[in-house]
């Protein structure tokens, strides 16, 4: 009988680029004894990754195929564990589906991954974007259950062997900020743009935030100017 396998790879930030690799491991992986599996793709084609959500309905729905046991192992490739890839990677430890990290360049993260999901980390789930700040500590920007936008700011980690960057996956928070109801004001700002517009827009504005914080500014003033 054939393997059904999960191929597990970075979908957001260039979403058509990232189908297309996705699509290209599919053909490699194809043969008698192996079949890949990819159910997001298909939800992919009616729902928007931009869309906070959306994103989170398409989740919920592939996380289905997880409690169920539709298939046999997980495969994990790309470039980086992104937040949909840390996603599945706590559904494989939670429903005990092997794992097998078919992409070097996405090793070391996920071994750090895996680390944090033991300890009970969770903020790659929760995680909207981060940035370096002067004192080259790094700054998070988190959405949490009530829809605010929580800022915190934690020391930088780097894999000694590679140098790799991998401080989401064991944060250490040094301070933190608070903004409530900051997501729904951001969607609400991007809802009539454009994907390309939404998201040059919200890379500016965790510039902005970021900016302010690295010089120890007031945010809340400034994230309504920057949603004006």
């Amino acid at each position: 009988m054939p393997k059904l396998v999960y191929i597990s790879h970075e979908i957001s930030g260039d979403v058509k680029g990232n189908i297309r690799k996705i699509l290209g491991i599919c053909k490699i992986v194809h043969t008698k004894d192996t079949i890949p599996f990819t159910p997001y793709l298909s939800l992919l084609q009616y729902l928007d990754d931009e869309s906070i959500e959306e994103r989170l309905l398409g989740m919920e729905a592939n996380a289905e195929h997880f409690r169920r046991g539709s298939f046999d192992e997980l495969w994990v490739y790309g470039t980086k564990v992104s937040k949909g890839v840390f996603e599945e990677l706590e559904l494989s430890v939670q429903f005990n589906i092997p794992v097998k990290v078919c992409d070097k360049r996405v090793k070391v993260e996920t071994n750090y991954a895996f680390k944090g999901i033991r300890r009970g980390m969770a903020l790659p789930r929760y995680l909207m974007a981060e940035r370096k700040l002067p004192n080259r500590n790094t700054l998070f920007f988190r959405r949490d259950s009530t829809n605010d936008i929580v800022l915190f700011e934690s020391d930088t980690f780097l894999d000694p062997k590679t140098g790799k960057d991998v401080s989401r996956f064991i944060p250490t928070v040094i301070s933190w900020d608070e903004i409530l109801d900051g997501w729904i004001a951001l969607e609400n700002k991007c809802k009539n743009y454009g994907r390309a517009k939404q998201r040059s827009f919200k890379e500016r504005f965790y510039d902005h935030l970021a900016g302010l914080y690295g010089n120890h500014r007031s945010l809340d003033n400034a994230f309504s100017a920057s949603l004006a």
